[in-house]
Parts: C-alpha cells; structure tokens; sequence
C-alpha cells in the first residue's frame, strides 16, 4: 500500500521508471542470492544459486534461506502493471472505484472460506501468485493517497 500511494500519484509514470526499478529490485533478489551461493561455494563445495534463486519466488516452505523475498516479486509483479493501474486512476476514476470494490470483495469472500475452513486452497497457492491480494492492497493506496493529495492540494489553492 505504502508503495502504491506514492506510485500512482504521481504525476505520470513512464515505462522508464517502471523498468528501471524493477531491474533495480531484481538486482538486489540476484545480488544476495549470488553471494549467498558463493559462500556456500567457497564452505561447502555446492554452488546452489538456481536452487536459492527459485526459493524466493516458489515458496512452499521457508527451507530456503531467502523465502522472503516473495515480496520483491509481488511488488516487480506490481510495479509493471502500475502504469495500467496509474492511468485507470487518473482517467476513470469511478472504474477505479469499482475495481477496488470487486477485489475488495473477491478478498474478503476469501478470508471468509479461510475461517469456514476451506483454507486448502489458499495454501497451496505460493505467496507470491495471491495477487488479488497484491492488486488490491495496491489499489487501495492509490486510492487513499489520491484522496490524500486531493485534500493537500485543496488547502494549497486556499492559502
């Protein structure tokens, strides 16, 4: 959310930009996944780079050392349909509305079959690939930032 609120409001978003943070994150996911098989190289004799370098995105369990970096693939997953998201924001902002609506509603139906038990489902669905969930949280931070910079802009044309 944190990410789009500043993402979508911005005042354009460029292919450019997009590109160029996601070659930045994925930089960072190689980069450590790289030094990591290195060391493992040098201490154990296993270079185990592909192996590590799937974990961060296929993660069923956290026996990989970087099963955290889900994150960084929800959000490059993210950041290249933003400019889609960016201008369904600024252009129809009532289609925005009613796709934050259906997804809030696709997530909380969901959450309610997780409580009823029907949790299977979800859990063999990987982390990364709940992007209803990456959709929506993003869709909610542009919106609350969009309100947000409406409202600041509103006080600046007072002053």
């Amino acid at each position: 959310m944190a990410s789009s609120y500043f993402v979508l409001n911005k005042k354009d978003i460029s292919f450019y930009y997009v590109l160029r943070r996601v070659v930045d994150i994925f930089f960072i996911i190689v980069g450590w996944v790289l030094v990591y098989s290195i060391c493992q190289l040098i201490v154990k004799h296993r270079f185990i780079f592909l192996e590590e370098l799937k974990g961060t995105a296929f993660v069923t369990t956290s026996s990989n050392h970087f099963y955290h970096f889900w994150f960084f693939w929800a959000l490059i997953f993210m950041l290249i349909i933003s400019p889609l998201l960016w201008y369904i924001l600024h252009n129809n902002f009532k289609r925005y509305l009613f796709l934050t609506f259906i997804l809030t509603l696709i997530c909380v139906g969901v959450d309610i079959s997780l409580h009823l038990d029907n949790s299977i489902n979800i859990q063999n669905i990987p982390q990364v690939f709940r992007i209803y969930l990456y959709i929506e949280y993003y869709l909610l931070g542009g919106l609350i930032g969009n309100l947000r910079f409406i409202k600041i802009e509103t006080v600046k044309s007072f002053v």
